[in-house]
């Protein structure tokens, strides 16, 4: 045993368990026992494995090798599971909250309806894996690779995504609340319908983006690429888009009550029939914005003249 890892206190329903060898541990469960809590199997080769159904809560998989080990509805929470290796490992309907996952390979891993609350995924590795109905909220998933995945409806609310790769990722309808998404490039990204209500967007690239319909209640756009984005329907009460790009942009419909758009570029942008109750625009650059059929009269506007005046009372 590496006497450099820590070892945990063992509990009654742990039965004493330490480190034990792979066929020890098969034994029991093809006796039908299933309480394997705080186990430990550190850098254990566990491949093609099945623990199907067997408590796992607390115990030490790091660098274990689980490649296509058969882990459905297994529980997994608080385990220790710090770059292992799951590769198109079965872990649907698996509990994993709070579980350390960081620099974990997950690609092809099956997780569908898989419990991955408030798990630390830093670096972890999802190319190609099935995360349908995950839910991923809380979860640290800063440097992870979640490139070409469908999360399309997944839970990702207070998630941190700083430095993910997200690269031609569905996010169409995902709940992002209150997740940090600071710096990433979305640029061409499909969010259409997703919740970012309350999220961090500050100096993201969104540039082309389409977000038809999303929810931007309260989040912070500022210094954020939005040249060309597609942002039609979209709810941007009291968002902060203070020195963001939307030039070029399309806001029609938008509603931007009460945001503060102090300093933000919105030449060129689709302004039409968008609604600027409140709405701060001190300082934004608006030459030749299109503002028909918006009603200004409780809009701080910027100290230019509006290339179409009579666009002020449309």
């Amino acid at each position: 045993m590496d006497g450099n890892r820590p070892q945990k206190e063992h509990t009654a329903g742990s039965q004493g368990f330490g480190q034990v060898e792979l066929s020890e541990l098969h034994k029991r469960y093809t006796a039908g026992e299933r309480d394997f809590r705080q186990v430990d199997l550190f850098g254990q080769t566990l491949a093609w494995v099945d623990l199907s159904g067997a408590d796992l809560s607390e115990a030490n998989l790091s660098e274990a090798n689980l490649c296509a080990a058969a882990l459905k509805g297994t529980v997994l929470n608080g385990a220790n599971l710090k770059r292992t290796l799951l590769r198109a490992a079965n872990l649907s309907g698996t509990d994993l909250s709070e579980t350390n996952l960081s620099g974990a390979d997950l690609s092809r891993a099956d997780l569908i309806d898989t419990n991955l609350r408030g798990a630390n995924l830093s670096g972890a590795n999802f190319s190609s894996a099935n995360l349908k109905r995950v839910d991923l909220s809380e979860a640290n998933l800063s440097g992870a690779n979640l490139s070409g995945l469908d999360l399309r409806s997944a839970n990702l609310s207070g998630a941190n995504l700083i430095g993910a790769n997200l690269d031609e990722v569905n996010l169409c309808g995902a709940n992002l609340q209150r997740a940090n998404l600071s710096g990433l490039d979305l640029n061409h990204h499909d969010l259409s319908g997703a919740d970012l209500s309350g999220a961090n967007l500050s100096e993201t690239k969104l540039s082309k983006a389409t977000l038809y319909g999303t929810n931007l209640n309260r989040t912070n756009l500022s210094e954020a690429n939005l040249n060309e984005a597609k942002l039609a329907g979209a709810t941007l009460r009291q968002s902060d888009l203070s020195e963001a790009d939307l030039s070029k942009a399309n806001l029609k419909w938008a509603n931007l009550s009460q945001a503060n758009a102090e300093a933000t570029n919105l030449s060129e942008a689709d302004l039409r029939k968008a609604m600027l109750d409140e709405a701060n625009l001190k300082g934004a650059k608006v030459t030749n914005a299109n503002f028909n059929k918006v009603d200004l009269a409780e809009t701080v506007m910027p100290d230019t003249t509006l290339d179409n005046p009579s666009d002020r009372s449309c």
